[in-house]
């Protein structure tokens, strides 16, 4: 199955545009669209933003799209795995562990997180995810979520003068096996994939993890305070 969700009537508002309350009503869509998919049959959702024609935008119209799948999709099957293969040699997530050592990659502090992963496929490449550990974004608090999302992808338009992007929400499948954590991820296209990395599948990045995410609180909206030690 495959939805198109328009999140505004007005041509050319991307989701940041949006004030904190209304960005909560589409993401409040979202969950919903989400658990509808799920509790129908699927196997997995995957909802997704391609902003930008270098990015994969057909429509001029911003919006979102939900991809209800019968299998679970191979990238989102190995981060089951992952996390799996974490839990048993280490003991509990390894998204909350990357959080935890974000360091000068972080990005937005508070309920939900924002931060510069520390092997990024993309320049700029940004991640978001709740504190608080959570499967399954059907049972989300989109409030904080929408607060956080706006600043970030604020900063992205900023730092990145307002490159293509694309955006996509992993979130557990209908039937979790083991552990999981919800988290969004923000890939800025500044630069194009190439031969060495659809040959290798490795990717080059040139700009430095934690100068990418000074760049980004730079160019968050307010002030930015690192939660205290």
């Amino acid at each position: 199955m495959h939805e198109v969700i328009v999140h505004s009537p007005e041509h050319g508002v991307e989701l940041e545009d949006l004030g904190d309350e209304a960005l909560t009503e589409v993401l409040e869509l979202w969950r919903r669209r989400i658990a509808v998919q799920l509790a129908g049959g699927a196997a997995a959702a995957t909802l997704i933003v391609n902003r930008g024609r270098e990015a994969g935008a057909s429509l001029e119209h911003p919006h979102e799209q939900l991809f209800a799948t019968p299998v679970v999709p191979p990238l989102l099957l190995d981060e089951l795995l992952e996390f799996d293969r974490f839990a048993n040699r280490y003991g509990g997530c390894v998204l909350c562990a990357e959080m935890e050592s974000a360091g000068e990659r972080a990005v937005l502090e508070g309920p939900v997180r924002a931060w510069v992963p520390a092997a990024p496929r993309f320049p700029g490449e940004l991640w978001l995810a709740p504190e608080e550990h959570a499967a399954d974004f059907r049972e989300a608090d989109v409030a904080p979520l929408a607060a956080a999302l706006r600043r970030a992808l604020i900063a992205t338009r900023i730092a990145t003068a307002g490159a293509p992007l694309n955006l996509w929400l992993h979130t557990a499948p209908a039937d979790l096996r083991g552990g999981y954590h919800w988290h969004i991820e923000v890939a800025p296209r500044v630069t194009s994939i190439a031969g060495f990395e659809l040959g290798a599948e490795i990717a080059l990045v040139s700009l430095d993890p934690e100068e990418a995410a000074r760049a980004l609180r730079q160019a968050l909206p307010g002030a930015w305070t690192r939660r205290p030690a």
